[in-house]
């Protein structure tokens, strides 16, 4: 059985899996600033226990470039905190994935949404629609609460 210790120091992201063979592979080592921002990329390093499959193994914010003065505005705080950029490192079935994007499009690829409209009905007054969501989360990710906004 290996381990994988993940570990992010001078803007590297470094993967190291600790087994007792050893490969060419066991160590790989990733310059955040050479990463695409909202790609998601893929290692070479294979997941071999079954406890650490379809798991989040690393997710740390990065400090953001923009830097704005004392925000008031509780609209643009929200805004501020969905693009602040993160480095998430998870396990898929067999390989470990990475990507270096925004908190927000990072939460849309972890929990997958999926809907049903499950009927329209039309009269003079109003439009009903009623339809049934909910939230694949593959990862475990603990989810506070959730909101469906309508307009």
């Amino acid at each position: 059985m290996s381990k994988i210790d993940v570990s992010f120091e001078n803007n590297v992201l470094i993967l190291h899996k600790q087994s007792s063979r050893k490969s060419d592979h066991d160590t790989e080592k990733y310059q955040i600033d050479a990463l695409e921002i909202g790609k998601q990329y893929r290692s070479k390093m294979r997941v071999t226990r079954e406890c650490d499959k379809n798991k989040i193994l690393f997710w740390k914010n990065i400090e953001s470039i923009l830097e704005d003065d004392m925000l008031e505005d509780e609209e643009l705080e929200k805004d501020k905190i969905k693009k602040q950029p993160v480095l998430v490192v998870f396990s898929d079935e067999e390989r470990i994935k990475f990507m270096y994007c925004s908190m927000e499009k990072a939460y849309r690829i972890l929990l997958k949404l999926k809907y049903k409209v499950l009927g329209i009905s039309l009269n003079k007054r109003r439009v009903k629609i009623r339809v049934l969501a909910y939230l694949i989360n593959k990862y475990n990710m603990k989810i506070r609460w959730t909101k469906i906004l309508y307009r």
